[in-house]
């Protein structure tokens, strides 16, 4: 600051030397002296120096309130005025240019210095803030949320994803509310919170619902909410829009895929399974029209199942003559293939018309290059025992207008797979009502386990049953079948099954329950039982399915939605939570009250690496040892090593990655994450995490984390900012007071 240099603009020569000498005198430059408005104006576009003084009655016809007003408005330039009257038209003129600050004549050096190191500064962070608004609105445009800004109820900005959502131009949305781009359905639900809103005089935080685009297509958003008032009347609103169709719809989906389950155990026969398979589709939001049969050795129909298709065109269509082996074999190539299904696109060129199709179409379903056209057709295989296809899902009318992508078919697949199962099962039921025999033959080759259980002992049991179990079938039928289950799940669920059943309650026809293999590892078995006659003897006849893969994937999902709630909490709480202390505490909160994470801790660093603050949360009081030491102003190695880099610091394996750290014993079996929070450059300290080792090693738990370090980072350095804008403000409320004290001081006249 002390070499900023300095226009002065002053028509009294004694004085103009006067100022000159004083702020030579403290090292500032004073790069030329002029006398008029104009010649002001034309030397800061030449000089651009750092200020100008200007006094306000000058010669000529451009005075000094209109020359500081082109000079800042033009030039960006600070200008304070010099004047030795306060009470003329001219000065009140002067006011209302927002000058960075006024020199009274006479006046001290001190109050002259202070004056402009004053104006520097205050022009510096308002170059800062501009910045940071440019910053804003650079991030706007790249961030995968919408975002819109509202002034005073009329939308004053909105980035490119906001148009991507809603599929409306910029200047189009701009007239349009959020209640107008809300489908039908949904227009009285959002009315009445409106209502409430201004009845209550309260704001809500986030609002979900489902909107129309341009297109017709339909869309779910969660809208976001923050509100802040600037000044006496502007009140501005900030809107954050994601599009959650995919996450709302992979909710739905997941909740049809679990229903199915539970319906198809009540199905009492094959129609039953085909036609709740068709009902899932369509139910799923995937496809509007589906045909699902089932034929024999032959190639005729035995049943079959629609939604979406008049029955009487279904019925009259399969007893059509059935497709020669040839055509299989035309529409079953590696090039149409998806998974075990296929997909013929309208380009192939082939005719399924003469081939007994079930579903003919009327026109293509949507448009652009992936849209579904009339002529394509998808067929998803039901596949037997042995893996070969045994009949077909034939689908079409999908609800988005699409071509089926590779997870679309996986899901309809697994709904096909699921019904299969129930259908194999029907059958494997059915067969063992006509003979023993027979059972036994086709339960051989099940793709789920079977049993045959009496007297706590197995009578019978399938080779799926020997894969499940690790054992040998010989092995299976001299264990005690208890001896697999887990003592907990003995104890607990399976006791109060039988408790219920003994009194006469209504018990499911299926359970889950944990078992430990021959080799040691822990599966999750589902079972589904039913008493049967079994040589003269009432036994029990089950089948076990080995569900531990799909146990594992749920839970991870769950935890990643349990994270994901911790970090859309914590930046609710960064948009309003402006006090450093509070902020700390709430991260830390937020990120353990979801059970994210087991313990979660900010450690702020001054500008020595030295620890300052430290803020924790933990769940059942856990006790790490890297954090006890931090409480200590001790800094463990692991969190020197990921101050130093950039990144997340990932340690599953204390006892192999903490060799040089001194409680990488007591650590064993903890998993941590740590990650510097720093923004252009500085940084503020240490955010770190702790959770089951094995989460560690998963890069989308690895990303949520690093996206909540960013996140807070950036909210550290806002309030970095603002504490330096207080600071500031602080500073010229100082000197205006001085100001109206001197001019109370001055004598009339």
């Amino acid at each position: 600051m002390a070499k900023a240099s300095i226009l002065l603009v002053e028509n009294v020569a004694v004085t103009a030397l006067d100022i000159r000498n004083r702020l030579e005198e403290f090292g500032f430059k004073v790069c030329e002296t002029v006398t008029t408005g104009e010649d002001a104006v034309k030397k800061t576009a030449e000089m651009k120096p750092d200020l100008v003084i200007m006094d306000i009655m000058l010669d000529g016809e451009m005075d000094g309130v209109d020359a500081a007003e082109r000079i800042y408005e033009e030039l960006d330039v600070p200008v304070i005025y010099l004047t030795a009257h306060t009470d003329t038209p001219t000065v009140e003129r002067a006011r209302l240019t927002k000058p960075f600050g006024y020199i009274v004549k006479p006046f001290e050096t001190k109050e002259l210095i202070s004056t402009l190191q004053i104006a520097l500064y205050k022009h510096e962070i308002e170059k800062e803030l501009k910045a940071s608004e440019e910053r804003f609105r650079r991030m706007a445009e790249n961030v995968q949320d919408g975002v819109t800004i509202i002034e005073d109820g009329a939308i004053v900005y909105v980035n490119d994803r906001v148009c991507e959502i809603f599929g409306y131009s910029k200047g189009e949305l701009k007239k349009l509310s959020g209640i107008e781009l809300a489908v039908p359905e949904e227009k009285t639900r959002l009315e009445k919170i409106r209502k409430d809103v201004l009845k209550g005089g309260r704001s809500i935080t986030e609002l979900e619902f489902w909107i129309e685009r341009k297109d017709t297509t339909r869309r779910c958003v969660l809208n976001r909410y923050s509100h802040t008032k600037e000044g006496e009347k502007k009140n501005r609103r900030y809107v954050f829009t994601t599009d959650i169709t995919e996450r709302k719809l992979g909710e739905l989906r997941r909740e049809v895929r679990a229903g199915l389950s539970d319906k198809l155990r009540e199905a009492k026969g094959l129609n039953d399974c085909l036609q709740l398979g068709c009902e899932a589709v369509r139910d799923a939001r995937l496809f509007g029209r589906a045909v699902f049969t089932l034929k024999n050795e032959e190639g005729e129909t035995t049943h079959f199942a629609q939604v979406g298709v008049s029955k009487k065109l279904v019925e009259k269509l399969a007893k059509k003559s059935p497709a020669p082996k040839e055509y299989y074999k035309n529409i079953m190539r590696d090039e149409f293939r998806i998974s075990h299904s296929f997909f013929i696109p309208r380009e192939a060129g082939i005719d399924l018309s003469s081939t007994g199709r079930y579903i003919p179409q009327e026109a293509a379903s949507g448009n652009g290059p992936d849209a579904w056209q009339q002529d394509d057709e998808l067929l998803i295989s039901m596949l037997d025992k042995e893996g070969v296809t045994e009949s077909f899902l034939s689908v079409d009318t999908p609800f988005d207008g699409k071509r089926p992508d590779k997870a679309t078919v996986l899901y309809i697949e697994d709904i096909v797979d699921t019904v299969a199962r129930q259908i194999h099962e029907i059958r494997n039921m059915n067969a063992l009502q006509e003979s023993e025999e027979r059972y036994r033959a086709l339960s051989e080759k099940a793709m789920i386990g079977v049993y045959i259980f009496y007297n706590d002992r197995f009578l019978y049991c399938n080779p799926a049953m020997e894969e499940i179990f690790g054992c040998s079938r010989k092995e299976l039928l001299e264990s005690d079948p208890w001896d697999f289950v887990l003592k907990e799940d003995i104890e607990g669920p399976l006791r109060e099954r039988d408790e219920a059943r003994r009194n006469g309650e209504e018990v499911p026809p299926s359970y889950e329950m944990r078992i430990r293999r021959k080799n040691g590892e822990f599966a999750v078995v589902e079972i589904k039982a039913h008493e049967v006659i079994y040589q003269g003897k009432k036994a029990t006849l089950g089948n076990c399915i080995d569900i531990t893969k799909r146990k594992r994937a749920e839970q991870k999902v769950g935890h990643l939605n349990t994270v994901l709630r911790a970090i859309r909490n914590v930046n609710q709480l960064i948009t309003h939570e402006k006090d450093l202390s509070n902020l700390l505490n709430g991260v830390c909160l937020r990120l353990v009250e979801t059970r994210g994470f087991l313990a979660a801790w900010v450690a702020l660093t001054d500008s020595d690496g030295k620890i300052r603050v430290v803020m924790d949360a933990s769940l059942d009081d856990i006790n790490l040892p890297p954090l006890r030491a931090l409480k200590q102003n001790k800094m463990p190695s692991c969190m020197e090593d990921a101050i130093k880099e950039e990144g997340v610091l990932s340690i599953s394996n204390p006892s192999a990655q903490c060799r040089k750290c001194n409680f990488r014993g007591e650590c064993e079996g903890i998993g941590i994450f740590l990650t510097r929070l720093g923004y252009g450059g500085e940084i503020y300290g240490i955010l770190g995490v702790s959770l089951a080792s094995e989460l560690t090693r998963e890069a989308e738990e690895k990303g949520l984390f690093a996206e909540v370090g960013g996140d807070i980072s950036f909210a550290l350095h806002s309030l970095e900012i603002e504490d330096r804008r207080e600071r500031a403000e602080k500073a010229l409320s100082e000197s205006e007071e001085r100001y109206r004290t001197l001019q109370s001081n001055i004598p009339v006249g």
